[in-house]
């Protein structure tokens, strides 16, 4: 029998400086929202009915976190504050899904890549933790690796 999925027993590793992924640590809240373009044509003989090709497909990963101050602060603020390559910094993110059956072993993985698009930052009343709001745009297609 397969284990329950919840999503606190996913992780999210993000590299956030020298190339070393660090577990993103006090997620509130994350999604994983998957976007399709398509094209739309009515071809003759169809009885008027519409036709959809998907044509395209996009990724973002949203996050909503605590920050916490012992955190790389300048790969957030150089995001907010530039654009262009000076801001995209190929920001690298990994989730890892909890176990599905208990018979496996290995938990299935996703690596992306992709620029980081922040929301809300260093935001909250003055007795409340701040939060940390982004979406990692993901650029190219995502690595999967499935649970063995």
């Amino acid at each position: 029998m397969a284990n329950e999925n919840f999503v606190y027993e996913h992780t999210l590793e993000m590299e956030i400086a020298d190339g070393n992924f660090q577990t993103l640590n006090q997620v509130i809240n994350f999604g994983i929202k998957p976007d399709q373009s398509t094209e739309d044509q009515t071809f003759v003989g169809g009885g008027g009915w519409q036709s959809s090709l998907i044509v395209g497909k996009s990724l973002a990963i949203s996050v909503q976190k605590n920050f916490l101050p012992n955190e790389d602060v300048d790969k957030f603020i150089n995001t907010m504050l530039f654009s262009g390559a000076r801001a995209h910094n190929h920001i690298k993110m990994k989730i890892t899904f909890p176990l599905a059956d208990e018979a496996s072993t290995t938990p299935a993985i996703v690596e992306l890549t992709g620029a980081l698009k922040i929301s809300d930052a260093f935001a909250g009343d003055a007795a409340s933790v701040s939060k940390l709001e982004f979406e990692l745009m993901v650029s190219g297609q995502p690595t999967y690796t499935p649970e063995v």
